[in-house]
């Protein structure tokens, strides 16, 4: 059984023909202290939160293509988590769908799913 960590690796032909690698699962952040100013508003960070679900969503065929059956998420799936709450989740019905059908994608593609914390997480 092969597994894949958070990561996944597609090349790019660039104009002058040399071969790059880019992390297809796209996933986007946000910065404590950007977040501290009053820098993002709860639409930004709703969209930050969308995006990275919907890349994971895209990601599932890759994995099954690939024969792959263990995945561990990246911790920075909803950045800034601590700081909006449970309750903005239960207020977000559509990441919700999306969070049940990437659930679904993976149970149907037999992928077992972990996770693990950031960094700078502290218990």
């Amino acid at each position: 059984m092969l597994g894949l960590c958070c990561q996944w690796l597609e090349s790019r032909a660039k104009r002058d023909g040399s071969i790059t690698y880019f992390n297809a699962i796209e996933e986007k952040t946000l910065q404590l202290g950007a977040y501290q100013q009053g820098k993002y508003s709860i639409e930004r960070i709703k969209e930050t939160y969308h995006h990275n679900v919907d890349s994971h969503i895209a990601l599932i065929p890759k994995l099954k293509q690939a024969n792959i059956h263990s995945f561990r998420l990246t911790s920075g799936l909803f950045p800034l988590w601590e700081f909006l709450g449970e309750d903005y989740a239960k207020k977000d019905q559509q990441l919700i769908s999306k969070l049940n059908y990437l659930g679904k994608l993976f149970t149907e593609a037999d992928i077992r799913v972990t996770c693990h914390p950031g960094q700078f997480t502290v218990i």
